[in-house]
């Protein structure tokens, strides 16, 4: 080969390797959850307007039986005492048939096929009443809940979830909870 070719070739080559690198450690960086404190969640609401909102977050596990028979997995997480004016009820339920799986740590999807309260799913399943945004409860479209650290007292994670009301009004929450077991 010759050296104006080799040349040129390294001096692609420190080009090139250093922009990938900083690609997969930037995507990374925004891939991992903000660090909050046990028992409280940080969260971007964007409905308009971008607003952050904070508060307490707890968690209840049980197994329940639907009204088919099956064996249910059922985490309950309650995000509480906002920061807004009105003040926020929101909650989200992640299930899963027990026969199947334990819910661990992992990604768990909204089910898209629910439409407001139901006996049975697998996925995720949420509503949020903000009080500050009208009388309609948003109930959850698309989106997801990330457990990134679960253990008897608390569960870790972030969340990325498109929520919307009757009127097709959409709010988008995104952020990360540390919860608490709540007795």
């Amino acid at each position: 080969m010759p050296p104006k070719l080799q040349n040129r070739l390294k001096s692609v080559l420190w080009i090139i390797l250093p922009l990938i690198l900083f690609s997969f450690i930037s995507n990374r960086i925004a891939d991992s959850p903000v660090s909050v404190n046990d028992g409280t969640y940080v969260l971007t609401a964007s409905s308009g307007t971008q607003k952050e909102i904070t508060g307490t977050v707890a968690f209840r596990e049980r197994e329940v039986v639907s009204k088919n028979g099956h064996l249910l997995n059922v985490l309950q997480i309650s995000f509480n005492n906002a920061n807004l004016e009105q003040g926020l009820n929101m909650e989200f339920l992640i299930s899963v048939r027990s026969d199947n799986e334990a819910i661990t740590e992992g990604k768990y999807y909204v089910n898209r096929y629910i439409s407001g309260f139901v006996s049975e799913f697998n996925g995720v399943f949420g509503y949020a009443n903000l009080h500050s945004q009208g009388e309609e409860p948003y109930f959850s479209k698309t989106g997801h809940l990330q457990l990134s650290s679960k253990s008897d007292k608390v569960i870790k994670g972030n969340m990325d979830v498109s929520l919307q009301d009757v009127d097709g009004k959409k709010l988008q929450l995104q952020g990360s909870f540390s919860a608490l077991r709540e007795y």
